[in-house]
């Protein structure tokens, strides 16, 4: 996966526990001397999602 076109390191990914069917949780460490605000990244299966860095 990568957020604001750097390699990020995935822990975990699946449905979101207790939440509605469709919604996935991934959790990932946000590389080093990303940017703050609204940052793009993408796995392989949906590109173009956008996360906060703060």
């Amino acid at each position: 996966m990568t957020i604001g076109g750097q390699l990020a390191t995935g822990a975990c990914a699946g449905a979101a526990p207790g939440s509605i069917v469709g919604l996935y949780q991934i959790n990932a460490t946000i590389p080093a001397g990303s940017a703050s605000g609204a940052v793009r990244g993408g796995v392989a299966a949906q590109n173009g999602v956008t996360v906060v860095v703060r």
